[in-house]
């Protein structure tokens, strides 16, 4: 459809050319004629061979290449240059090249569709780890967090039952009976069987020789003991699919609509959320609203050029870490150095082949993200940091005065975990932390945000909700939470636990430290009728 698009526009790019043209002579000063003329001719050349239509891109292409001198210099060519420029200004108008749709365009190999990414039955796990006080507290641990878990001894006792019923995966201590490389071994042996088993592997050995032993065993983890609940949780996850984490975003740069299209739907195709934007002074705007992975962006726009733009997001503190890859015809190496030197973190040359684009771009957004994790999440709860959810409630209080729109703001807190700290331990407290914080991330909706504001708070943000909706939706994952049984040390242990909150809502209050103050406000009242409900009951 785009390409059809494309070449029904053709006419009206090729009068836009000639009118400039037309242009150069008239204007006194025939400078902005010249480098209008030349983005023109720059812009046909990277669309054409982007949609197909290679033989225009080349002849649009010879045509930059005799403008460009004189563009640089500001003045009309001499009578023989002209010439040259009348002939290939007249060039442009050739037989258009059938456009077609080849069969299977937008798949690229290794997309699946329509994969369902993690069962709803409870996973059941096989661990194998021959320590009977080790082995007790990772179950307990992987059972808190609602997995089955079978724990076995000996390497046999294990095979023998994957062969009765094949579980979820499987957690493999390396070190067994002394044999130093027991675990790996038995991951080749279950993978001779079924090579679809997802492994993991535990051990005190840290040294690359049990690493890389571990990675070509198929290891898809690796955790050194003494192993982080919270970090074996997420890794169990991460295996089986069970977290569906968001697409990656891309944002398109680019002055030339229908090539801005053309992105945006070869992005969406492979499974990346992609917008773009056509003028240059609208991208900080769209920066904020679409908090994006990657920028993707052009060299030549009118009225701001992409390296100018690129300086101008590094030099915006919010967006500094922006990954931004430029995307144009532009060969001349010194151009594309000075672009990477200027803020760019990569340069690919129109026209570029779709699933290398894709490849490209998806890499590199999921490896920002991956890093970006690192700075942006609680390493306790998982949880947005401080930081970073301070930054999103500017951002969302700003987006919802732009729009009229409305947004909730809620203060989470623990009840008696100083009394939950004292009777079970720290370590039982860090539990009942990261599982309210794993039930906020499970049952908050898809735009809502939450991150650990400081101590057992935690801030939660509601785009779209009054008081009345916030109010219900907390509520329920409060009475969810109420039910929820931790365990201490011993088995023999259990507990309930319970959180207060208080809750803000934009309008009325309309600065970000307002909203943060009257939820802390009504948190206060609430912590102070948990205690005094706490001291009438029996």
């Amino acid at each position: 459809e785009l390409r059809r698009e494309f070449v029904g526009h053709i006419p009206q790019r090729l009068a836009a050319i000639e009118q400039c043209w037309i242009n150069c002579s008239m204007d006194a000063d025939p400078a902005p004629a010249l480098r209008e003329l030349l983005r023109l001719a720059h812009s046909l050349r990277g669309s054409a061979k982007t949609f197909g239509q290679f033989e225009l891109g080349d002849a649009a292409g010879r045509l930059e290449n005799a403008l460009s001198p004189w563009a640089e210099l500001g003045r009309l060519p001499d009578p023989a240059a002209r010439t040259i420029l009348d002939e290939r200004i007249a060039a442009l108008h050739m037989p258009i090249q059938e456009v077609r749709v080849e069969e299977g365009i937008g798949l690229f190999p290794g997309h699946a569709v329509g994969v369902n990414p993690g069962s709803l039955d409870v996973p059941l796990l096989y661990l194998l780890e021959d320590d009977p006080d080790q082995a007790r507290v990772l179950v307990a641990q992987l059972e808190f967090f609602g997995f089955r878990v079978e724990a076995f001894a000996s390497v046999e006792t294990l095979l023998g039952a994957v062969a009765d019923k094949r579980p979820d995966a499987c957690i493999l201590d390396i070190i067994i009976d002394d044999h130093q490389d027991a675990g790996i071994e038995l991951a080749a042996r279950l993978h001779q069987a079924d090579a679809g088993m997802p492994i993991m592997f535990l051990s005190v050995r840290d040294d690359i020789e049990a690493r890389l032993g571990a990675v070509r065993a198929g290891g898809l983890a690796y955790l050194a003991k003494p192993v982080d609940a919270g970090r074996l949780v997420e890794a169990v996850d991460q295996v089986l699919g069970r977290i569906e984490t968001a697409p990656c975003r891309v944002l398109i740069v680019d002055d030339d609509e229908s090539l801005a299209r053309y992105y945006r739907s070869l992005l969406m195709d492979g499974d990346l959320m992609a917008e773009y934007v056509t003028d240059p002074f609208k991208v900080l705007e769209c920066i904020t609203d679409f908090s994006p992975d990657l920028v993707l962006m052009d060299v030549y726009m009118p009225r701001c050029s992409g390296i100018e733009l690129a300086l101008i997001i590094r030099q915006h503190g919010a967006f500094a870490g922006v990954p931004i890859v430029f995307l144009s015809v532009e060969g001349d190496p010194d151009i594309q150095f000075k672009a990477l030197s200027q803020g760019g973190d990569d340069f690919m040359t129109k026209p570029v082949d779709p699933a290398a684009l894709l490849r490209a771009v998806r890499i590199r957004a999921q490896r920002t993200r991956m890093t970006g994790t690192l700075f942006v999440r609680d390493s306790l709860t998982g949880l947005l940091n401080h930081g970073r959810i301070r930054e999103l409630l500017q951002n969302e209080v700003a987006r919802a005065r732009r729009g009229n729109g409305i947004l909730a703001v809620a203060l989470i807190d623990l009840d008696h975990l100083r009394s939950i700290n004292d009777r079970y331990g720290y370590a039982t407290g860090d539990r009942v932390i990261r599982s309210l914080a794993r039930l906020l991330l499970e049952r908050l909706r898809g735009n809502d945000s939450a991150g650990r504001y400081g101590g057992q708070q935690i801030l939660v943000m509601l785009p779209g909700c009054d008081r009345w909706a916030a109010h219900r939706l907390l509520q329920d994952i409060r009475s969810q939470f109420a039910q929820l049984t931790h365990t201490g040390l011993s088995s023999d242990q259990s507990f309930m636990a319970s959180f207060s909150m208080g809750l803000a809502v934009f309008p009325p209050a309309i600065h970000p430290d307002e909203l943060i103050a009257k939820a802390h406000s009504e948190l206060q009242s609430a912590k102070i009728r948990e205690r005094r409900s706490a001291e009438l009951t029996p």
